[in-house]
């Protein structure tokens, strides 16, 4: 990390466009305080530093994600939007002003604590995807023998005290084993010193005026407990939230919405044009009358659209959503996306956004699902669909899919997920409005 602010690296490479996108949008799905941190940041591939740092850009006004492209290139995509969101979680929490991050080692593994268990239990982030080998700072890595003592979703203040308690002479914070039994103590994700709570303001101000007052709202409870930083007061997130508001829901269908933008991207072109006069040719005479260059956004084609397919459980406790099933298809646009809409029971029935119809109203199978695509991607030689959207209750028979990964599945009240994929994305409706 570094500790003043540098500039980045003459061997520093910026993230390739796309590459840049796809995260900014997978990212969202976990909540857009990690979009919009992401999407003020200035990312880049630096082979100078071992893992990843992030700092401050004073210059551009700006955060430096500087990451190892041989340690990106390491990790799992759950992995990457998982380090990304731990150093923006540190950004929000000021975790990296200079009067906590002196204090030494065992201070950075309990901020990591703090962060790494709120990513996990607030986030949707799933721990053995993200740390599969356990080797990052959790209450079990990092207190040992005495975890079943320690409580989850607490401050920074309330883990550095009860591990100074409970090791006194352990300034590393575990890292030579101490903190348990025979464990590592914890690694730290990144150092995470270098930014000064004067260079985050406004960095922090625009994420706050960017940001909906329902997605404001939406972190009340989760930084309720954990934004409290030794000398801060409420911290970093007192200016998120409004505890006299109610909290919104969002609508399950921003999730399809958010999804798309991975490929609805703009590139700018310099192209002629008579409208607006070019700032090196402002002090000419205004009867004068020239073309100029200037840069304009315009949709990047590709030449083949995107295969979404949609499935509609007809059970009855799912049905319901019809209307919606059929409005959250309609918001693709039709020119990128070839939209295949279907509803299933034990068996798997074509519909259409046009028809708006509905059949089965059977049992439930989801293994039919992943056999009707396989059967129509070979007759008509076709990839396996970029995304996979299935509204249910879960209560089905088990099954297994080529890449689960491109499953999102939303559950409908008093559903189960005993037989979907863990790899798949899951999202409770009754989360949402």
């Amino acid at each position: 990390m570094k500790t003043e602010n540098q500039p980045i690296s003459p061997e520093s490479i910026n993230f390739p466009s796309r590459l840049y996108m796809e995260i900014l949008s997978e990212l969202q799905v976990h909540h857009s305080l990690f979009y919009h941190l992401w999407n003020l940041g200035k990312p880049s591939f630096c082979s100078r530093i071992p893992t990843a740092q992030v700092g401050f850009d004073r210059e551009g006004n700006c955060i430096n994600f500087l990451i190892n492209p041989n340690f990106w290139d390491s990790l799992s995509q759950p992995e990457k939007l998982f380090v990304i969101a731990h150093e923006c979680m540190h950004v929000a929490l000021e975790h990296g002003i200079r009067g906590i991050a002196d204090w030494g080692p065992r201070a950075n593994k309990m901020m990591d604590v703090v962060v790494n268990h709120t990513l996990v239990n607030k986030f949707g982030f799933k721990k053995d995807e993200i740390d599969p080998s356990n080797k990052y700072c959790w209450i079990d890595t990092c207190f040992g023998e005495y975890a079943d003592q320690i409580e989850e979703n607490q401050s920074f203040e309330y883990y550095y005290k009860m591990h100074k308690k409970l090791f006194p002479d352990d300034d590393n914070g575990g890292s030579d084993g101490k903190s348990g039994s025979g464990g590592s103590g914890g690694e730290l994700v990144d150092d995470h010193s270098g930014m000064s709570a004067s260079e985050l303001e406004g960095i922090l101000k625009e994420v706050k005026e960017v940001m909906g007052d329902a997605e404001k709202e939406s972190l009340q409870e989760i930084f309720e407990s954990i934004s409290k930083t030794a000398g801060k007061g409420a911290g970093g997130m007192e200016w998120f939230v409004h505890k006299t508001k109610v909290i919104k829901k969002a609508k399950w269908e921003t999730i399809i919405k958010k999804w798309t933008k991975k490929y609805l991207r703009t590139e700018e072109k310099d192209v002629d044009q008579w409208v607006m006069t070019n700032r090196r040719m402002s002090m000419l005479s205004q009867e004068l009358f020239i073309p100029s260059e200037m840069e304009m956004e315009e949709d990047s084609d590709e030449k083949d659209r995107i295969q979404v397919w949609f499935f509609q459980d007809t059970s009855g406790s799912c049905s319901g959503f019809r209307d919606r099933f059929f409005k959250a298809a309609e918001s693709l646009p039709k020119e990128r996306f070839d939209i295949k809409m279907h509803c299933f029971d034990t068996e798997v029935y074509e519909t259409t956004l046009k028809s708006r119809k509905l059949y089965g109203f059977g049992g439930t199978s989801f293994s039919v699902i992943e056999q009707y695509i396989i059967n129509y991607i070979n007759k008509h030689k076709e990839p396996y669909p970029e995304a996979v959207f299935v509204i249910t209750d879960g209560f089905s028979n088990s099954f297994s899919c080529k890449k689960p990964q491109n499953w999102f599945w939303f559950l409908t009240p008093d559903s189960t997920t005993q037989y979907i994929p863990k790899e798949s994305k899951i999202f409770k409706l009754s989360d949402y409005e």
